[in-house]
Parts: structure tokens; C-alpha cells; sequence
């Protein structure tokens, strides 16, 4: 039985209900049987599988090659999300509506062709999603990154590109599109630059514009997740570009502009705080163990027979200035870890939270504490890096003591501005890598037991900080100046390369 608008047709064929584009329509019997089978027929490729639940995939539509289909699969659904869709949507179905709906709206999607649901007892247990596959596409920060680089802020490629993209997301905001996941792949462009709009299940089509409030909140998600890969000038082109027909005076639109980018930065933040309780909990990173009357939490690559070694080494020495170092022999592991008492529970939990916030950092691996308190053995990564102090020592020797310090100011800066500093500041608190080609990524932050989070020094704070930083380190006058200099005229507000240690 076939039924659906002109475009869409629904065909039920035994326990499964499929959604097909009206060209497909002749050809929806049997459908999920060949589609299963085509993932080991030639031309098929393998693109992500996640926990035996989800499965990805691209095949060719006919045999012989030309147009191809992206293809996505869940199955085994949990119980308690089974009965979820009972009475709500499938994430498969939201993004199936929502494409056939945007492109309806004129929209730039991956167009949707098709997607089949398998139903007992009404209780969902597998679904197919079918659209058309982005031959040469790339998401937004690699393709941006792969085409345009750091000296590229004022050229007319990079200017057109954001403007286009601002665009995009004014018609979709008109259009009363409410896009609530935004996120780097969820905009593929082509190889010319074309945006493609896909992962639409969190996407919402209100009935009406969206109000300033809701265009502001919404900006905001896009500043936080795309901000990272653009210049100050980059966004506020694009939010000049967005707002053109506004009337807003140049000094309602750097309001406007600061306005975002503190609501973004408090967005950030909080889902930083969420990730922050990642290392207590028992998740996809962390494990936690009771050893000999302590509490373990630790990174999954440390086996519990390595722990349980370094709970006895704490045994045997406890006192405030103890600094161990293990070698482990477990197969795998190739990092050193250095054992230092602080606030181990506290330090552990601000890997997550550096993680999450794209921080050059040196991760702990784990905090090992007696039950009564949080203070214990932190596991930090003991890398050969050399320290912030022995770097500016020799860059000082090497005649490039202004270069070092010039980049530090940097570093400094968009660290404060992430609400990122330091209870003391020692000759260990940041660990440097002279041979790294990223100036801004030689930088490590250490001593994760002394961090402040969520609170950016203000201007006072921020000069004693870099009169302590330039006694600390020994800066000459002319590199002490430089070091402020760079600092004041930082525009960047987080680091925009996403390797981590």
C-alpha cells in the first residue's frame, strides 16, 4: 500500500513503513533487503559504526557507479528510548521531516531520499535514513581551515565565503528555521565553496521569523562553535553581513558583536562545568575503583594492576613535596606519568573541562585520594617538554627573547579571556615545545592542581600577572614590554587548533 504528497511517497511492506522520494516509488519493494545487502557489494564504503547501534555508509544507487547515497542505519534501540518513540519522533524520522522540509523552504540540504522503519508491537527496533552522498565535500572548520590560513583575514575569497555563510543562516533564521545543534559538520561544503545543511533532527521551523531573542541566542551557539577558526575581523564582518539590513549604527553593532560573544562564552563555559564531572563518573573515558581504603578515579588506558602499584607507593611515602615517576610496562602505554600531591579529585576534573575548551594542555590520568577528602596523588603525563622558564632561557640565548615573549602575551591573553589563570605562578606552571611550527600551540598549560577556572582577571589583576610572569621567567625590559604589548593587542578568545596532547 502506497500513499503521500506528489514527492513523497509511504509504502508498508510487512513490518516496515518506508518514506521514499516519488522517483524511488516503483522501486520501494524489498528496499531494506537491498540496501543491506549493498554494503558488501563493490563501490560501497565504510564510514563510521558506533557501538554496533549505528552504522554509516556509502553505496552507489545503480550498478556501475554514478550517483551515490549516504546512508545511516540504527538498530537495537534501548528499551526506555523505544518506548520514547512511542509517542515521540525517531532522531532518523526528525531529520527525514525536517530535510523534506527545508528543501521545500528552498533551503541548501543533502536531499533526503529515502527512510524505512521496522516496527513490533508498535516499539521500534531498526530504522534506515537514505540521502544523496556529498561526493568531495568536507565539514566547515576542515574545509575552512584547508583553504584559507592565517594571513588570509583581509582576502577577498575568505570575505565572500563568510558573507555567503551569513547569508545562509539569515534566509534560515527568516525562514523561522531554529537550527539547535549547531556544530562544524553540521555544514558541509563543496570543493566552490557551497554550503550543504545536514544533521537536521535537532532543527525546529517555527511559524513565523525568529525573534531577536531567539536570532541572539541562536548566533551565539554559531559564534561558540565556529568562532574558534575566525579572526575578531571574521566575525564581525559576518554579523555585519547578518545584520545589513538592520540599521543598526556601527556602535549598536560591536554592542551587538560583544553581546554574543559573552553569551557564547558563558555557553561554553557551562558545558565545560558539565564535562568537568566526567572524571567521577563512570563513563566512556573514566573508571573508578576503591583500592586498599582509596578512591581511584583514573583514565581507561591505566589498568587497575598499575593503580593498585601506585596506591603503594603512596602508602610508603606521604609527604607534601613527594614527586614520583613510573615507567608503565603495560603494552600500549607510552607516556610517562610524575605523581604530585595537591587537590587530586579538583585537578583531575579540570582535564575534561581543558579538553572540551581545546586547551594545549598536559592531561592528568588520574587522582588516587584517601575516602575522608579530596586531597592525594595526582597522575599527570610527564612529556618531554622543557619548562616555560628554561624556554625563555633559551630563547634568550638563541637572541629571540622579544619572539618568546611577544608569543607568551598571547597564549596569556586568550587564556584569561577563557577564564583560565593560575593560583601561583611557578617556573613549572607552563611546559614549551620550541620545536612546534604553531607559535601559539608551544605553550602547554601545567599544574592543574593550581588552576582558576571561570574567571577572567581584570585589568589590574591582568598587569600583576604579567609583572610576576616577567620576574618568574627573567624577561629583559624590551621582552617584558613586548610580552604586554602582544597581550593588549590579542584579539583571538580561544585557540583555534583542535590537536591536544
Amino acid at each position: 500500500m502506497a500513499r503521500g504528497s506528489d514527492d513523497v511517497a509511504v509504502v508498508r511492506s510487512g513490518r516496515w513503513t518506508w518514506r521514499v522520494r516519488s522517483e524511488f516509488k516503483d522501486k520501494a519493494a524489498g528496499i531494506e533487503k537491498r540496501i543491506a545487502s549493498a554494503r558488501s557489494r563493490p563501490g560501497a564504503r565504510a564510514v563510521k559504526e558506533t557501538g554496533g547501534r549505528r552504522t554509516i555508509w556509502t553505496m552507489p544507487l545503480q550498478k556501475g557507479g554514478g550517483r551515490a547515497a549516504f546512508v545511516k542505519h540504527y538498530s537495537k534501540p534501548r528499551f526506555t528510548k523505544q518506548l520514547k518513540h512511542l509517542v515521540r519522533n525517531s532522531r532518523t524520522r526528525q531529520e527525514w521531516e525536517m530535510g523534506v522540509r527545508l528543501e521545500a523552504l528552498g533551503l541548501p540540504v543533502a536531499r533526503h531520499l529515502a527512510m524505512g522503519e521496522r516496527r513490533v508491537a508498535g516499539l521500534l527496533l531498526e530504522d534506515y535514513l537514505v540521502q544523496e552522498n556529498l561526493e568531495g565535500y568536507r565539514d566547515f572548520d576542515q574545509w575552512f581551515t584547508e583553504n584559507f590560513d592565517a594571513g588570509t583575514e583581509g582576502h577577498a575569497a575568505r570575505r565572500a565565503f563568510i558573507e555567503a555563510f551569513a547569508d545562509l543562516i539569515r534566509l534560515m533564521h527568516d525562514q523561522g528555521v531554529l537550527q539547535r545543534d549547531f556544530k562544524p559538520d553540521s555544514i558541509m561544503v563543496g570543493p566552490r565553496g557551497d554550503m550543504r545543511l545536514v544533521d537536521l533532527e535537532r532543527a525546529l521551523i517555527k511559524r513565523r521569523a525568529l525573534s531577536r531573542s531567539e536570532r541572539i541566542a541562536n548566533l551565539a551557539k554559531i559564534d561558540q562553535t565556529f568562532g574558534f577558526i575566525g579572526s575578531a575581523a571574521d566575525r564581525l564582518r559576518f554579523l555585519r553581513r547578518y545584520f545589513r539590513n538592520a540599521g543598526l549604527a556601527a556602535d549598536e553593532l560591536h554592542k551587538t558583536a560583544a553581546g554574543i560573544a559573552l553569551l557564547s562564552e558563558i555557553n561554553f563555559r557551562k558545558r565545560a562545568r558539565e564535562d568537568r564531572i566526567w572524571a567521577e563518573t563512570k563513563n566512556s573515558s573514566y573508571r573508578q575503583y576503591r583500592i586498599r581504603g582509596c578512591l581511584v578515579s583514573s583514565y581507561l588506558t591505566l589498568h587497575r594492576e598499575f593503580l593498585e602499584a601506585a596506591v603503594a607507593c603512596m602508602e610508603r611515602s606521604r609527604t607534601d613535596g613527594l614527586v614520583c615517576s613510573w615507567e608503565p610496562q603495560t603494552p600500549g602505554l607510552s607516556f610517562r606519568l610524575k605523581g604530585v600531591w595537591c587537590d587530586a579529585r579538583t585537578a583531575l576534573g579540570h582535564s575534561p573541562y581543558l579538553y572540551s575548551r581545546r586547551v594545549p594542555f598536559v592531561p592528568a590520568r588520574a587522582a588516587i585520594r584517601p575516602s575522608s577528602g579530596p586531597w592525594g596523588l595526582l597522575l599527570c603525563e610527564d612529556p618531554p617538554l622543557i619548562t616555560w622558564k628554561k624556554g625563555a632561557e633559551q630563547a634568550g640565548e638563541r637572541g629571540e627573547a622579544v619572539e618568546f615573549a611577544s608569543d607568551l602575551g598571547r597564549v596569556l591573553r586568550i587564556l584569561h579571556r577563557m577564564g583560565i589563570t593560575w593560583r601561583q605562578y611557578r617556573p613549572d606552571t607552563m611546559l614549551y615545545d620550541p620545536g612546534r611550527e604553531d607559535l601559539l600551540m608551544r605553550f602547554y598549560v601545567s599544574r592543574l592542581d593550581q588552576l582558576i577556572l571561570d574567571r577572567s582577571p581584570g585589568p589590574e589583576e591582568s598587569r600583576r600577572i604579567l609583572e610576576t610572569v616577567a620576574g618568574l621567567l627573567g624577561l629583559s625590559p624590551a621582552a617584558a614590554a613586548a610580552m604586554r604589548d602582544s597581550y593588549r593587542r590579542c584579539r583571538l578568545r580561544w585557540f583555534k587548533a583542535p590537536e591536544r596532547w
